[in-house]
């Protein structure tokens, strides 16, 4: 997985989706709403890394190509008969080397953007960088039993500062002895 992505993404949008865990159920019933379920959280992971995003989805039946700008993304819908995936690839041919990172499982664009010498990330991949910039993955459970919450470190400082050092030995000693 790459560490530092260019500034610049190019997401095939609805292959990106249908990777993300949480969206792929809500495309089922409404691609609308997963569409902005996923707009809102390239706004997210704009805002953290000040990437230019620019999400490519198929299209508008109005034969023209719709552009919006929503939450500084930049999202495309491509006009029909052509695709998102063409759509994408009309958008490579004016990218310099290196320029950008193309965000799509579709193997016909991975192969189109290395021939262009643009980075690739496959859509799963891309959720997990998704996941990780904006702190979504789960802890392990070793992390778990380390975070320990403000309130819970006010009440311990509160229960030992209330007991004298003396008193805190007498009572351990107490509770290992009634122990065995």
């Amino acid at each position: 997985m790459p560490k530092n992505l260019p500034q610049e993404i190019i997401i095939d949008g609805y292959n990106l989706i249908f990777a993300v865990e949480e969206l792929r159920p809500l495309a089922l019933k409404d691609f609308s709403k997963a569409r902005q379920g996923l707009i809102e959280l390239l706004r997210r992971y704009k805002a953290k890394t000040r990437a230019k995003v620019t999400i490519v989805f198929d299209g508008t039946e109005r034969g023209e190509i719709a552009e919006e700008i929503s939450g500084g993304i930049r999202v495309l819908y491509s006009r029909q008969p052509e695709s998102a995936d063409c759509l994408i690839a009309r958008l490579m041919k004016k990218i310099r080397p290196g320029q950008a990172a193309i965000v799509s499982s579709d193997k016909e664009i991975i192969d189109l953007a290395k021939a262009h010498y643009l980075e690739t990330i496959r859509a799963k991949a891309f959720e997990r960088i998704l996941k990780e910039k904006l702190l979504l993955r789960e802890p392990t459970p070793h992390t778990k039993e380390e975070i320990i919450s403000e309130e819970e470190v006010n009440y311990w400082l509160k229960r030992f500062s209330e007991v004298s050092e003396k008193e805190a030995t007498t009572k351990f000693t107490e509770s290992i002895k009634k122990s065995f």
